[in-house]
């Protein structure tokens, strides 16, 4: 059995009620809207921000940076007193060009006392060989003069032989005479020849040859070190940073100042080695600063691998993980130039930066 209700004339004119018009106040719904707004907001808002996170990845390569002129630290080998400061902040240098000269004066002491005993015994030395060839010389000179003189005496007594003034024994002791004479002179030859040998093999292997190579050896150390202490520029750059003066004591690899190793700042980005399909030569980049200015930055340079983040970029747990180090240029001179600034690098993805590069080529149509 159908059962049929029969409708109020509520349901057609709710503002009439028996024949009397009745004016109901507007209601009152819109607190209530925004706090259902609120509500689904609050509902919606944490499932949007995590299905954000979880497609950015997707969407974006990012990977921690800074910007830097990639400055080059300059220390010190030894410990010593600054002597000199020979540049300026802001001074351009060259290569090999001295920068700071350092001291050490018990260095310097050692080295004036090895060159004097160095000195010493060259000097010795060579006033003690000289008198024994002078006197090896002077026996030859003798000798030779007496051969002379042997040598006339036989040619005189030849000359009364021939003429039977004096007998040939008188020639024969004579021309003996002469013939020792010729040994004496080839005696003293053989012993100035041999004493020059002998100081010529002392002069490379004897004692004092050994002690002064032992001599040299220690000067050669002592001086290359010295050396050392002339820091001088390893390449072309600008002083950006001066952090000693005159007089002071360093202690051995301390930093004594900073060259800018490049011209124009640029950003360079540790990128996981996975985004190797990334890293080629002309790729684009956007670089977001700490307050949210954007740039964008290009790949100009090589890329490298390199076994850890630097110190201002890593946290306690990293450890040492091999990423790539990518060098970008900036499209345009930076307002902010700020050394070791950390920064967000983001790539696109191949397939978005094709899509956006189809977009930027599309002809736009007017309606």
């Amino acid at each position: 059995m159908k059962v049929v209700y029969q409708s109020s004339p509520k349901s057609t004119q709710p503002a009439v009620d028996k024949g009397q018009q009745i004016k109901y106040a507007q209601a009152k719904r819109t607190g209530y809207k925004l706090r259902w707004y609120l509500l689904l907001a609050m509902v919606i808002a944490p499932a949007l921000l995590v299905i954000w996170f979880m497609s950015k990845p997707l969407l974006f390569i990012s990977a921690p940076g800074l910007i830097t002129t990639e400055p080059m630290p300059i220390r010190t080998p030894l410990s010593g007193n600054i002597q000199t400061l020979e540049v300026k902040v802001g001074q351009p240098v060259k290569q090999g060009q001295t920068l700071i000269s350092i001291s050490q004066a018990a260095n310097q002491a050692v080295i004036a006392d090895l060159e004097q005993r160095r000195h010493q015994l060259d000097t010795l030395n060579s006033e003690e060989e000289q008198a024994v060839i002078a006197q090896l010389q002077k026996k030859v000179d003798v000798a030779r003069e007496g051969l002379k003189k042997q040598g006339k005496l036989l040619k005189d007594f030849n000359k009364y032989m021939e003429q039977k003034l004096i007998p040939v024994s008188d020639t024969i002791a004579t021309v003996r005479y002469y013939t020792e004479a010729e040994m004496d002179l080839e005696q003293a030859r053989a012993d100035l020849l041999s004493e020059l040998q002998k100081q010529k093999i002392e002069k490379y292997t004897g004692p004092l040859a050994k002690l002064k190579a032992e001599y040299d050896l220690e000067l050669t150390k002592l001086k290359a070190q010295a050396n050392q202490l002339n820091i001088r520029s390893p390449d072309n750059a600008r002083v950006t940073q001066v952090e000693v003066q005159k007089g002071e004591y360093v202690g051995a690899d301390t930093t004594l100042m900073w060259l800018q190793g490049r011209s124009a700042p640029v950003v360079i980005a540790y990128l996981d080695p996975k985004y190797l399909d990334y890293v080629h030569l002309g790729q684009q980049a956007s670089i977001i600063l700490p307050n949210g200015d954007k740039f964008t930055a290009e790949i100009k340079e090589p890329t490298e691998l390199v076994s850890k983040l630097p110190k201002q970029l890593s946290g306690p747990f990293d450890g040492e993980q091999a990423v790539m180090k990518v060098i970008l240029t900036p499209s345009e001179p930076l307002k902010v130039n700020i050394e070791g600034m950390p920064v967000k690098v983001e790539f696109d993805y191949l397939w978005l930066a094709d899509l956006k590069n189809k977009l930027a080529k599309s002809p736009t149509t007017s309606l």
